[in-house]
């Protein structure tokens, strides 16, 4: 690694809404993944026709080979003219011993609000899976629904034929025994440190129970790993109740820590922590960072450094404290901001502002010679909703930049 010493950042707009073939196009929900060569790939949801969560979206990728400067053309991985089918990126992660980059995606059905009587598509399908499984037969009855594995062992430039993941990463609760599905989701690591080095390891999701959406009392974060380079997977442990959209990072003994969206009315407006001591089969702590405050959002994280080197670990989302107790703050999705910890996630003492305006989810990665990438969404409150732009941004920046002339902690 070959950081600069010299200060810099600049921006550049990697998704644009627009045309794209016979696709109008616009895109949320960015996640970058560094190859072992250095190759920075950059997924999105390509959302076709409107911007909201249930639209149906297209499977795409950017790709760069010169840590962020430039970048290919957007090249899709999956995509079907149907306006009922739909595919996007679910998780991925870099195989840093191998050299293959492994990505889940997911094939669906897209259900909109005026197929089932105007109400909130997600909300409805959770509480009502058996009857959201006969529309969607009914809407595409060709489609072969559920979550696909691919990967590249060529930088991008070919992908392997998906393989369906089925019903192995399912979930017991740790109550009734119930399986329920669980799925990965944004952007996973290889362990380096402890006792499970090698293990691939991706931040999940799922609800331990079928019970209503309103407060999200049985959503729970969850890992999927692999410990033989991603040829099979397992369902690891849950994290504490009331968590959505994690990210995580190993710390440099090897413990495993998870950073989750806050979905309880517990500490609310603070993020989610939980820790695993054995490499994300089960969690021994948990709690809520007061450092860390956010308006109900999904963040990022990656490790900038690690032993033997100096441990740094950046974490980024909109640093805005929201205890409103609706399901997020409309107006809080601003002032995107990157922090720095040197002591394994327990204190942020470095944080600098990426984006001062309204921004929403975010990516972050480190390149091969040192810098930082980080990917968001920009977003703007119209007339008392939260307007996506459509776009995605990119900023690249270093070390000495997030410092801004002042010592490391």
């Amino acid at each position: 690694m070959t950081a600069s010493r010299e200060a810099y950042f600049e921006t550049q707009p990697l998704f644009t809404p627009g045309q794209r073939g016979p696709f109008d196009c616009q895109y949320r929900i960015p996640n970058l993944i560094v190859s072992r060569a250095g190759t920075v790939f950059a997924f999105a949801s390509e959302k076709v026709g409107r911007i909201s969560d249930e639209a149906k979206g297209n499977f795409i990728v950017r790709r760069s080979h010169d840590g962020g400067r430039t970048w290919t053309a957007i090249e899709p991985l999956r995509q079907d003219e149907d306006p009922r089918v739909s595919y996007g990126y679910s998780s991925g992660v870099a195989d840093l011993e191998t050299g293959r980059v492994l990505v889940f995606f997911g094939t669906g059905v897209t259900i909109l609000p005026e197929d089932i009587g105007g109400v909130w598509p997600e909300k409805w399908k959770a509480e009502h899976p058996e009857e959201a499984a006969e529309l969607a037969q009914r809407l595409a009855p060709h489609v072969q629904r559920g979550r696909y594995l691919t990967w590249t062992d060529d930088e991008g430039a070919t992908w392997a034929e998906p393989v369906p993941v089925g019903d192995a990463l399912r979930i017991a609760n740790p109550v009734t025994g119930e399986r329920r599905p669980f799925g990965p989701q944004w952007v996973g690591t290889q362990l380096r440190y402890g006792p499970h080095k090698g293990r691939l390891v991706l931040p999940g999701r799922g609800l331990s129970q079928g019970a209503p959406f309103a407060l999200f009392g049985f959503s729970h974060n969850c890992v999927i790993y692999s410990d033989d380079h991603g040829q099979t997977w397992q369902p690891g442990g849950l994290t504490q109740t009331g968590t959505g959209e994690a990210c995580l990072v190993e710390q440099a003994d090897g413990t495993l820590y998870v950073n989750s969206r806050n979905e309880s009315l517990r500490f609310r407006g603070y993020r989610a922590w939980d820790r695993s001591d054995d490499g994300g089969e089960s969690f021994i702590a948990s709690g809520y960072d007061p450092g860390l405050p956010e308006p109900h959002c999904q963040a990022s994280m990656v490790r900038l450094s690690g032993p033997p080197d100096r441990s740094r670990v950046l974490f980024c989302n909109p640093a805005v404290h929201s205890d409103t107790t609706t399901h997020f703050d409309i107006h809080g999705r601003r002032n995107l901001t990157v922090r720095l910890s040197t002591d394994e996630c327990r204190t942020w003492p470095v944080a600098r502002t990426v984006c001062e305006g309204g921004a929403a989810y975010s990516s972050l990665a480190v390149t091969a010679d040192g810098g930082i990438l980080c990917a968001y969404e920009t977003v703007s409150p119209v007339e008392g909703r939260l307007n996506h732009d459509g776009q995605i941004v990119l900023a690249r920046f270093n070390l000495p930049w997030l410092l801004d002339g002042q010592p490391e902690p």
